[in-house]
């Protein structure tokens, strides 16, 4: 076959070429649109100059599978040429005996050359193109959509400052709150103080119309309450401060002070530690050996004063002032001449230690039971009183972090598993006793007021203190940086000091 089939052969190629290029455009522009438009609607996670390369890929790809899939043959169109123009086979004839020759064989490839000859390619119709145009349409149309749909990327959705009203149950707890505070045995002015601050509540919370309104005044109020609570207790600076002494009596002393493990005023406990503490000032030898008389004495007068010692610089290192109730009674127990309530001079630890020349150890002995005797019930009655405001502050902490689900700082506790591998005797028998609870970590470095599950309000799940506090915390600060949040200075600095009691727990001025 000559130059007249070939005419046909091109064009179809041409058309081949044709669906090709139309297929992979479309099948490119959709790629392209979907890609475009999901990353605009921030759907998927990559740029949307992605779907570029995308768009790419999947034209090339097409317009291969296409123009393979529409190959043609000789044959096929031999065929095709006869049926559309009925030529009775006479183009499949010659193709057929294409490499013969005989007379009746040239005539008949003759008669075809010159049938074809008469056909105008214009007649040879490419079929079902309009197919490829609809899908180009398609694919167009799903690309501009692409590009117009909105971008979603950097979009972020104007936060509506929700309104806040107070509920009738959030209004009767803070009133019965005050009642509570009110009635309680807490000492002045701590309760005074946490009583005005729920006052100021409750009347900033009626007043209040939006949550930032609400949330400041609840961080004001919280923080008052919680160096209220702080302040009414001396117990957490001084006995961490006679633990970290590391000597057996004075942390004997202490864990008969600490009433981390009482709900309310226990006797009986602190009764029974108080003992094994005062036993501790018996002087006995080793099970086979008889101390004489003088080495009792000496004996005696060396843990006197050493006690005296330590105690006296734990009392400077807690850096609680010298009128503290707890910090008084202390140094009541180990001083010269300090005064009883009824104005009596009392003879602390060091007193009797002065005056021991002369003194056999039972003489001396009794005059360290007396004083003992006499600072017994002064010293519970201290305690307690501590351990009633305590009670009463975290009571109050409680209840409006229930009432308004908000966290609360973890409370202070004396750390006695600290510094106990230096403790001697007392780091071998009683450093896993029932010291109540102590501070927690989480992660190096970072330490919390605790590590213990609190109840997360957002989810209702249970998660560590250090991981409500991180979600809070990102949430003040995204909100304190906000000018439409409408926060004044003084908020803001309310704010972030409950922020950081919430982070590390209450420190004095120098950060300790």
């Amino acid at each position: 076959m000559k130059g007249n089939f070939l005419k046909f052969k091109r064009k179809l190629l041409l058309a081949r070429i044709f669906k090709s290029l139309l297929a992979a455009l479309s099948v490119g522009a959709i790629a392209g649109g979907v890609c475009l438009g999901l990353s605009r609607l921030a759907i998927v996670g990559f740029e949307p100059m992605l779907s570029l390369p995308i768009g790419a890929g999947a034209f090339l790809l097409t317009f291969i599978i296409f123009y393979l899939s529409l190959r043609t043959s000789d044959k096929k169109l031999a065929r095709r040429l006869d049926s559309d123009f009925a030529l009775h086979e006479k183009v499949q004839t010659a193709l057929a005996f294409e490499g013969e020759s005989g007379g009746m064989i040239e005539l008949q490839r003759e008669d075809a050359e010159e049938t074809l000859k008469g056909i105008r390619t214009r007649r040879f119709k490419v079929r079902r193109v309009w197919i490829y145009v609809l899908a180009l349409l398609l694919g167009a149309a799903v690309l501009v959509s692409g590009y117009l749909a909105p971008n979603k990327r950097d979009y972020v959705p104007p936060e509506v400052i929700v309104p806040f009203e107070i509920s009738e149950v959030q209004i009767a707890g803070i009133e019965e709150l005050i009642k509570f505070v009110d009635s309680s045995q807490m000492e002045d002015p701590h309760k005074t103080e946490i009583s005005d601050a729920l006052k100021v509540l409750l009347e900033e919370l009626k007043a209040a119309t939006t949550e930032p309104e609400m949330q400041a005044s609840l961080a004001t109020a919280l923080t008052a309450i919680t160096e209220a609570t702080y302040d009414s207790s001396s117990m957490t600076e001084i006995l961490n401060a006679m633990w970290n002494s590391s000597d057996e009596q004075v942390r004997l002393l202490a864990k008969a002070l600490n009433t981390s493990s009482w709900s309310d005023p226990d006797w009986g406990d602190y009764a029974e530690k108080y003992s094994e503490y005062r036993a501790s000032f018996d002087v006995v030898g080793d099970s086979d050996e008889e101390l004489s008389e003088e080495d009792k004495v000496l004996r005696l007068k060396w843990m006197l004063e050493n006690f005296a010692l330590k105690t006296g610089n734990a009392l400077v290192a807690s850096k609680i002032p010298q009128t503290d109730p707890l910090y008084t009674s202390l140094n009541k127990l180990v001083s010269v001449g300090a005064l009883s309530e009824n104005g009596d001079a009392v003879n602390g630890f060091s007193a009797i230690a002065a005056e021991m020349d002369g003194k056999t150890y039972s003489e001396t002995m009794s005059d360290v039971d007396g004083i003992l005797d006499i600072m017994t019930d002064e010293l519970y009655a201290v305690i307690s009183q501590q351990k009633i405001n305590t009670n009463v502050g975290e009571y109050t902490l409680k209840k409006l972090s229930a009432l308004f689900a908000v966290p609360i700082p973890a409370f202070e506790r004396p750390e006695f598993s600290k510094n106990s591998e230096s403790s001697g005797n007392i780091g071998e028998d009683h450093e896993n006793d029932e010291d109540g609870p102590v501070g927690g970590g989480v992660g190096e470095g970072v330490v919390f007021g605790s590590d213990d599950l609190v109840l997360n309000p957002l989810t209702g799940e249970y998660v560590e203190y250090g991981e409500l506090y991180a979600i809070y915390n990102t949430l003040m600060i995204e909100k304190l940086g906000d000018d439409k949040y409408g926060y004044t200075e003084e908020q803001k600095k309310a704010i972030e000091k409950y922020f950081a009691l919430l982070y590390g727990g209450f420190k004095d001025e120098e950060g300790k």
